[in-house]
């Protein structure tokens, strides 16, 4: 018997599996896919060496690109370009993935790949464990969803439901060699006429790689795909850039579940909803939460049950008014014109000015954002409900 069972062999898991056998626990991750890595789902884009270690020691080889700062742009002007030190790093996320399973499996976690998770055994909050294709019982004593947005454990423990279109960001990538924005800026392009409810990405990988990508809140536009703005995208800006490998998916961009968990069945991650609604980013967040769970399982004294209890108490306090405050920003950002915006970015430019130095953990600062609110309040009224959710 194990003392966990992990359905996700992705950053949530293998990082939560990897701590917990380090605590001693006994555990098993169950992955679909038949490698660990493949394919990748994610933009790549994350936090900076300090933030990073303060879960894992940097490896360099999962580290593509070093992110020299940004710039927003809308249509062929530039609203806004800043070098800021210390922004974050671009990942080789499947070395990313296959360095944490190799960590995980030398603390003793056992990871089985090909293998796909049918549903839970026994009384509804007091499973027993994770059926397994073809019939096979993984008994634990506590079960993890992992499994990203489209989360079967967290609807079969009545956790989550299914993402709706409204809650979903689809996306689709290009890994391209071109000389197109190689300075090592995250590009972003914006625009509710040009664009529509969404934006598009150019982020550096190195070597003369950039990743040009596209994302649309709800899904579609008007019948317009994420693929089809990419496309739109490539042939207009970078039209003789070499296509080397397309990805799509889709990121959930909503407020998490009030709870986390139902009797010994708990979610992390994409499965919990704990991307940023706003910019659909999530590694730093699933990090976040997963480190939470696992120190909340590990603290003495506390039963399976009141440990997952106090993970979603306190990333319920922590995190999901944030959430909250970021999901009003999504709906302001869909409100907004293309001349709202170009207003908006430029204010939140200079305000924003200061905190160039991201040398230490990023912090929101309060002031400003009331002070940016207040200028799209009417906007924002419209929203308010999301904050009482």
């Amino acid at each position: 018997m194990h003392d966990a069972v992990i359905v996700g062999g992705s950053v949530a898991g293998l990082y939560t599996g990897w701590k917990l056998a380090q605590a001693g626990w006994r555990v098993c991750v169950v992955e679909r896919r038949p490698a660990i890595g493949v394919p990748v789902r994610c933009g790549e884009a994350t936090g900076n060496r300090t933030e990073i270690e303060r879960f894992i020691p940097l490896d360099s080889s999962w580290v593509a690109a070093e992110i020299a700062g940004l710039a927003v742009h809308m249509g062929d002007g530039c609203l806004m370009s800043r070098r800021i030190p210390q922004t974050g790093l671009m990942l080789r996320r499947g070395l990313f993935e296959q360095d944490l399973a190799r960590r995980a499996a030398a603390a003793g976690v056992e990871i089985r790949l090909g293998v796909t998770a049918t549903g839970l055994a026994g009384e509804c909050g007091r499973w027993q464990g994770v059926q397994i294709a073809p019939g096979e019982l993984l008994a634990c004593r506590v079960m993890v969803g992992a499994d990203g947005a489209e989360s079967r454990l967290g609807r079969w423990a009545g956790i989550c439901s299914r993402l709706t279109l409204a809650e979903s960001f689809s996306a689709a990538q290009y890994r391209v060699r071109s000389g197109f924005c190689t300075d090592g800026l995250l590009h972003f392009w914006v625009g509710r006429d040009t664009i529509g409810p969404g934006y598009v990405w150019v982020f550096p990988k190195g070597d003369g790689e950039v990743s040009i990508g596209a994302g649309l809140y709800g899904g579609s536009a008007g019948g317009r795909t994420a693929r089809g703005l990419l496309d739109e995208f490539l042939a207009r800006r970078a039209p003789g850039a070499e296509r080397r490998m397309l990805i799509s998916g889709c990121v959930p961009v909503t407020v998490c579940p009030r709870t986390l968990h139902r009797g010994n069945a708990v979610v992390v991650g994409d499965a919990a909803r704990q991307d940023n609604p706003l910019t659909a980013g999530g590694i730093m967040n699933t990090l976040e939460a997963a480190d939470l769970l696992v120190r909340s399982l590990t603290s003495p004294g506390l039963s399976p049950a009141r440990a997952l209890a106090r993970y979603s108490s306190v990333w319920r306090h922590k995190a999901r008014f944030e959430q909250k405050v970021f999901l009003l920003l999504q709906r302001v950002f869909q409100d907004c014109s293309d001349r709202d915006l170009r207003l908006l970015l430029g204010r939140a430019d200079r305000a924003f000015a200061h905190l160039a130095d991201r040398s230490h953990t990023f912090r929101w600062p309060v002031l400003d954002l009331v002070r940016l609110f207040a200028m799209v309040a009417p906007k924002a009224a419209r929203h308010l409900g999301v904050l009482w959710g």
